[in-house]
């Protein structure tokens, strides 16, 4: 069967009728059986070792020259994978063939591969050094290559494997494989691979695993996969707290054998499903134009569909895989995955994948595995309990599915540019989640969530007041302004997030701060040049790799503005914003012939953080009208002087909440009359709010 795309497709049937995978090689079929894959005679047994390709693949493979006549989409690397899963062990045993093509100008010696598993191997790796929670002897996962293959003159290089720690890490870290190769791949050659892997899966902490009780499996960075070769090197980095394995696209031909009675979801669509004799099940998988492939499997899923349709963009079959108990979330469900796929592709472009698969995660997921970005997949996990108007679901999977786009295709490297797609997601995601839902409330969740982070104002073991007192409407970037507050000068956000001296600051980096720099450029270029500004940087990095300079270059075609002076303040350095109004006075005119008075207010505004940029001013008067200026921020401070025919009331810097990163909110406006009433509202509240709760606590003892 032959592909109009000549690509690796997945598989198709042979004449004996069984399922075969398959490799294109300039438009000519060479299929070899799936029978060969890694199986046991039952679940539980120990994983036998995949067995060599067929000798007819090699000489094939020798005589086609280059994989591709021509790159589509940047497809760089293709695979072909058979992996079977065995509940009982949870344990996981497959072979991949990868056809990697040198579309650089500089050769190869060495192929590196990402071995994410690894990262859950012991306390010693740079993964689980980075976190608070500590994986058990019997909870932790790796994987094993037990064989490697150059299929191009069917050497083994298995003895060639080493593991290798960039960038000055553990020496005990194996995240990243490095083989070097007998002969290098040459400008425009081609290379396959063949791999023969186990695994043990580690509970779930980080979207990679099993999660207590009945079998649930959320596997994603489960297989060898080729890093990116850039500038005659390798991008491949090991696995740390917070980054995505950066690879390059292409197609993606997966079986995956599950007990009989399993359901599974995974990136692109399922093409067919085969019945095995020793009680499993082989679901088979396709998938173009991906850099990564994830799957799900459980007993447990009950699956639901909808067809996602509205004018202008592509039909899309969306497959949501719910936990029995979560039925009557359904409809949450699918809301937000319309809301998002209408907006995102109405907003910067259509969707462009045939399926979406939505997983629903039990709750006896870790914590922080409670969401995963993977290509035409997601999974998030529904709080049991909320409360009425609480949209903390559809956020994450409005988010989760933001990923699609600012990770999944504009596939930036998630450790030298992590703030590009974490914080374009962060901000697009507020974007679609207040259009479709209004501004969010700072509520509380009862099934063990924090409630909604609000000003940088007081808090009760770290529970905003404000969130306890009222139902107080949050505009969507100031939710990250407490978390950034907690480290506002560690690095920049164009350093990588790992260089962080601690994990906090780390997320601070990564996501809380990039948000709101977005959120502020905004505020600087007006909201429809924002808009074009992602569609036109959306358009020219589908599918491919860009940088910070990239997305810096996109904001000034667009704008047609110089934003050096932005991009070199708030994304290359850590100096903080914040504009203050120090003092407001006025005195009073009055004409003895006339009868009228004038007044003359002099407003002083100071600028008492390291950045410096244009900050609108206000200044309000008694009768209901205002005066509006702007100031340049060049200075540490200026004097306004106003002549009005009424009395000032207040003056603000930043009326219209153009610059969500000033870090104190508190300074912003002065009133020339002090005005007590809510204050005093606000007191009373919080006060019977702890009187109440020390009652109920009195009942306790």
């Amino acid at each position: 069967m032959i592909f109009p795309s000549g690509r690796l497709r997945g598989w198709v049937n042979d004449k004996s009728g069984k399922p075969s995978s398959f490799i294109v090689l300039n438009r000519i079929s060479i299929p070899f059986p799936i029978e060969s894959r890694c199986s046991g005679s039952r679940q539980g047994d120990t994983l036998a070792s995949c067995r060599r390709i067929s000798a007819a693949f090699s000489i094939c493979l020798l005589l086609s020259g280059p994989v591709f006549a021509k790159v589509i989409n940047n497809r760089v690397a293709d695979y072909s994978i058979d992996v079977q899963l065995h509940p009982r062990t949870n344990a996981i045993a497959g072979r991949e063939v990868l056809v990697w093509h040198n579309t650089t100008s500089q050769s190869a010696g060495s192929l590196y591969f990402h071995l994410d598993l690894n990262a859950f191997k012991d306390d010693n790796t740079t993964f689980m050094a980075g976190r608070e929670h500590v994986l058990s002897a019997s909870a932790r996962g790796w994987i094993n290559i037990t064989g490697l293959t150059d299929l191009r003159t069917n050497t083994d290089l298995t003895g060639q494997i080493q593991y290798v720690s960039p960038a000055g890490s553990s020496p005990l870290d194996s995240t990243v494989m490095m083989v070097q190769l007998p002969t290098p791949v040459g400008p425009g050659d081609s290379i396959a691979v063949s791999i023969d892997f186990i695994e043990q899966l580690p509970e779930a902490i980080s979207c990679i695993g099993w999660a207590p009780g009945p079998g649930f499996y959320l596997v994603s960075g489960w297989f060898p996969k080729i890093g990116v070769f850039q500038k005659g090197k390798w991008n491949c980095h090991r696995v740390r707290t917070f980054n995505s394995s950066f690879a390059d696209f292409g197609v993606y031909g997966v079986n995956i054998t599950v007990p009989a009675g399993y359901k599974v979801g995974a990136t692109g669509e399922e093409v067919g499903k085969s019945t095995n004799s020793n009680g499993t099940v082989t679901f088979h998988y396709a998938a173009d134009d991906v850099h990564d492939f994830g799957w799900s499997a459980s007993p447990d899923f009950v699956r639901a569909t909808r067809e996602f349709n509205y004018p202008g963009l592509p039909q899309t079959k969306v497959i949501l895989l719910l936990q029995p108990d979560h039925r009557s979330r359904a409809d949450s469900y699918f809301s937000a995955v319309d809301s998002a796929m209408k907006y995102f592709g109405l907003w910067y472009g259509p969707y462009p994948y045939p399926v979406l698969t939505v997983v629903d995660l039990p709750r006896t997921m870790a914590a922080d595995g409670s969401s995963l970005k993977c290509p035409t997949l997601i999974a998030v996990r529904a709080a049991d309990y909320t409360l009425k108007g609480n949209r903390s679901l559809e956020a994450a999977i409005i988010r989760a599915f933001g990923c699609q786009y600012w990770y999944g295709l504009v596939a930036n490297s998630g450790v030298q540019n992590s703030w590009l797609d974490e914080g374009l997601d962060s901000y697009s995601g507020d974007k679609v989640l207040e259009k479709a839902y209004g501004p969010g409330f700072s509520v509380f969740k009862i099934g063990g969530a924090y409630p909604v982070c609000m000003f940088p104002i007081a808090t009760f073991f770290g529970v905003p007041v404000a969130a306890i007192v009222g139902k107080v409407r949050v505009h969507e970037p100031y939710g990250d302004l407490p978390l950034y507050l907690r480290h506002p000068k560690t690095e920049a956000i164009s350093d990588d997030a790992h260089l962080a001296p601690y994990r906090g600051a780390s997320g601070s980096i990564a996501y809380d701060k990039p948000d709101l720099v977005l959120w502020t450029l905004e505020g600087v270029l007006g909201r429809d040049t924002m808009a074009a500004v992602l569609k036109t940087y959306f358009n020219q990095f589908e599918f491919r790799h860009p940088s910070s300079e990239d997305f810096e270059k996109a904001c000034e075609q667009v704008s047609g503005r110089d934003l050096k002076w932005f991009f070199k303040q708030l994304v290359d350095g850590t100096g903080t914003v914040d504009f203050a109004v120090k003092s407001i006075s006025y005195f009073r005119e009055t004409d003895l012939g006339t009868g009228t008075s004038s007044y003359f207010t002099t407003v002083v505004v100071a600028r008492e953080g390291e950045v410096k940029m244009p900050v609108d001013i206000r200044l309000a008067l008694d009768d209901g009208t205002a005066i509006d200026t702007v100031w340049n921020g060049e200075s540490r401070w200026q004097s306004f002087s106003f002549k009005t025919g009424a009395p000032p009331d207040y003056a603000v810097v930043d009326p219209a909440g153009k610059i969500p990163i000033d870090t104190d909110y508190s300074n912003n406006s002065l009133r020339v009359h002090s005005f007590f009433l809510p204050v005093l509202k606000w007191g009373g509240r919080i006060f019977n709010y702890f009187q109440n709760m020390l009652l109920i606590m009195g009942t306790l003892v």
